[in-house]
């Protein structure tokens, strides 16, 4: 199951429609006259941290190859997990 899931997180993290939203309310954040409260303002970077450290910001020929590796890393350790248990 975790290559599957692994294909969906990455399509959620790597949409452009919802990474333009993330950053557009990251931007709008970081002004004076912002009315969020500093949780908000937290979780808004958090969120948007997460986003860019996971490839969103990235153009669609790198997207492409950071999905096929985080693919072969969901496989390549559901196999070692699979051996593992096998092993014990």
């Amino acid at each position: 199951m975790q290559p599957i899931l692994q294909k969906f997180e990455d399509e959620i993290i790597q949409n452009d429609k919802l990474f333009k939203q993330i950053k557009a309310v990251y931007e709008s954040s970081k002004l004076n006259d912002s009315k969020l409260n500093s949780e908000q303002k937290r979780l808004v970077e958090v969120y948007y941290r997460q986003f860019v450290r996971r490839g969103a910001g990235l153009d669609a020929q790198k997207k492409a190859r950071l999905m096929e590796i985080n693919q072969k890393l969901a496989t390549l350790f559901t196999d070692f997990r699979h051996n593992q248990l096998a092993d014990e």
